[in-house]
């Protein structure tokens, strides 16, 4: 379910208290008014959160949520957006994302029909793509923990248009190797 959570009434330490749930899926949190009279009771799933943002911190983000479509891309657009040969992505939905820096959110060109670059607007720093979807495409390297298992690429877009001499050995390959 998402939306804003206005809170009706302000809840003391007392009267909270909070316990791993039965099932071990995540935190069950209950509220009590007083010793014998319980308000309610919810269950909140674990969910992941991550961080990130430009290089001088203008723009700054939280992410919550499983990320989607971790992937690299070799485009013309990602090209030139990054001045890289390729940029690694992951994805998440539009109400996951927020922008919690100085800088609000990230500046945007329209690069295509159902896409914009996101970049810093003080220093032009990669952030990623907000989609029509309505996705955030996060450029894995404005993470601040990009090694993440998670965002490990699953596949490559545009392969054709990567350079023919340019091969990204993996892990594996080097070990086999030596």
């Amino acid at each position: 379910m998402h939306g804003k959570a206005t809170p009706a009434a302000t809840y003391t330490p007392r009267m909270l208290t909070a316990r791993r749930s039965k099932n071990g899926g995540g935190v069950e949190l209950n509220i009590r008014r007083s010793k014998h009279h319980h308000l309610f009771s919810v269950v909140a799933m674990t969910t992941k959160h991550y961080k990130g943002g430009c290089i001088c911190g203008s723009i700054q983000f939280w992410v919550t949520g499983a990320p989607g479509k971790p992937h690299t891309c070799s485009c013309e657009s990602c090209r030139n957006h990054t001045g890289s040969l390729t940029l690694t992505w992951v994805k998440f939905h539009v109400q996951c994302v927020a922008w919690v820096g100085p800088g609000g959110k990230p500046l945007t060109w329209r690069s295509s029909l159902y896409s914009s670059r996101s970049f810093c607007s003080s220093y032009g720093s990669t952030i990623g793509a907000i989609d029509v979807e309505p996705t955030v495409a996060i450029a894995t390297g404005a993470l601040d923990k990009p090694h993440l298992k998670e965002f490990a690429p699953r596949y490559h877009s545009y392969v054709s248009r990567r350079p023919r001499w340019w091969h990204v050995q993996s892990d594996n390959e080097s070990r086999a190797k030596k």
